[in-house]
């Protein structure tokens, strides 16, 4: 067994067990929850086109679980209205956390809008369902595990956010409805009474992997839209620079069924560019069969999954259509501009995201704002969501207090000096220290002392400037 699948079997054996300590809290059955589809809450309303970006629709509360625990906090799922993928009204959901004690650091208690993995083409792979069904949903799915790091933020005290940002029809790699629908939960949550958001309250955001494209995506809209919403700092981990970089790395690998979510997401948001006249009877069929999958159901579906097995042309890649696709929804040649301080945490062992396509982001970004990268020097791309999300906490701790960033951008000239954030070619340079490891309590630190068996220590990374 390779040494990458050795860590993914055994990160996968951890949130096995950790999900068979989170049995029941009591004797009490637990109410049915029926699964998205047949959640009439899911559905867009008619008529909601005159109502403004934000605007809550309908709202209920729940009690949030945690790996199937009752998360210490206050929940409710507010369904708002907000503009989809193709510029559509439509209507998303957003989860709200809020601690059941009071805020007792200085000023407003922080917001965390908290993108989970939300990796697949069905509303069983959502934030909303992981938390209110818990085990009686489907606990294979990325945001199942990471309730978990949504149970540390509120251990912090700080607010927590869940957008479904891929909208109603799990619309897979849509950057354009991720960004509108994450910045209409902001609105939406703000202007929800009961979780009693304060106007000023420091705004965080974090994501990995394809949330991880969603948070920058977010991030990267122009001013004028974000209206009202600024950003004091972002976390992005796995973060998938080149989309067609990674796919050509699952093709033919032992996760390659990926290619099931990646190309039916992208026939799914850019209806446009007919994806499937590209693909032969057999990708086609993957697709199909795929259609409603998690992650995790396509891998086990079609494992080794090929371009070349599924293609109808000699190079899917190499396709004028596709190009262009993949460069509107690749952080590394998206347009925009990044609006906050970012946290780049990256696994050195991702052979899906390689480092070096990574380190070409920071210095993308290091046009625009401070960046600080950080390494884990185990895991690889699956087993890192785990292993790093904790350890964050305290970046966005200092970003909520006001800390002055950590900036690993080299100075624009030598006059400006070691503290000079940016150089025109957007390159990374500086000192390095240990980036720490977050403390926290109760089920953060169940998954904490499980995940040090496997976790080491996150240390800074010097990144080179533009190649």
């Amino acid at each position: 067994m390779s040494q990458r699948r050795g860590m993914a079997m055994r990160v996968l054996a951890v949130a096995a067990v950790l999900a068979g300590i989170a049995g029941p809290a009591s004797g009490q059955e637990s109410p049915v929850v029926p699964p998205p589809e047949q959640d009439p809450f899911y559905d867009v309303p008619e008529g909601i086109e005159p109502l403004a970006p934000g605007t809550v629709i309908d709202a209920r509360e729940i009690q949030p679980l945690v790996l199937g625990l009752p998360m210490p906090a206050n929940g409710w799922q507010v369904r708002y209205r907000t503009v989809d993928q193709h510029g559509d009204p439509s209507a998303f959901i957003a989860t709200i956390l809020t601690p059941l004690t009071e805020w007792a650091g200085e000023g407003p208690r922080p917001v965390l809008v908290f993108n989970a993995a939300e990796a697949g083409l069905g509303l069983k792979c959502t934030a909303s369902y992981a938390l209110r069904a818990g085990l009686q949903g489907y606990p294979g799915s990325g945001p199942f595990v990471e309730t978990t790091a949504m149970a540390a933020a509120i251990e912090r005290g700080w607010t927590v956010i869940a957008p479904d940002f891929q909208g109603p029809r799990s619309e897979y790699l849509g950057m354009e409805g991720y960004a509108t629908g994450i910045l209409d939960a902001i609105r939406a949550a703000r202007a929800f009474g009961p979780a009693a958001i304060d106007a000023g309250a420091p705004v965080g955001m974090l994501g990995y992997s394809i949330s991880s494209s969603a948070a920058l995506a977010a991030a990267t809209v122009p001013a004028a839209d974000a209206a009202g919403i600024t950003f004091v700092g972002v976390v992005a981990g796995g973060t998938i620079p080149d989309w067609d970089e990674t796919i050509r790395l699952f093709s033919g690998d032992t996760f390659g069924g990926a290619l099931a979510i990646i190309l039916g997401g992208l026939d799914r948001s850019f209806p446009n560019v007919d994806v499937r006249q590209l693909l032969n009877d057999d990708g086609n069929a993957a697709l199909d069969a795929s259609a409603s999958d998690c992650l995790g159901d396509a891998v086990l579906q079609h494992p080794g999954a090929s371009l070349d097995a599924w293609s109808a042309v000699p190079d899917f890649l190499a396709e004028p259509a596709v190009r262009k696709l993949l460069d509107e929804v690749s952080p590394l040649t998206r347009p925009g501009t990044m609006s906050a301080p970012l946290l780049l945490y990256h696994a050195a062992g991702d052979t899906y995201a390689p480092l070096e396509t990574v380190e070409a982001l920071a210095a993308r970004y290091c046009r625009d704002v401070p960046v600080q990268i950080a390494v884990s020097q185990v895991g690889e791309h699956f087993a890192n969501a785990l292993i790093a999300h904790l350890t964050t906490f305290d970046w966005l701790a200092d970003r909520f207090a006001g800390v002055a960033p950590p900036n690993e951008c080299a100075p624009t000239s030598p006059a400006d000096g070691p503290d000079s954030s940016h150089d025109a070619e957007g390159g990374v340079s500086g000192g390095r220290s240990e980036l720490p490891a977050s403390g926290g309590g109760g089920a953060a630190t169940i998954l904490g002392v499980a995940l040090g068996l496997l976790a080491g220590s996150l240390r800074r990374h010097e990144v080179p400037g533009t190649r």
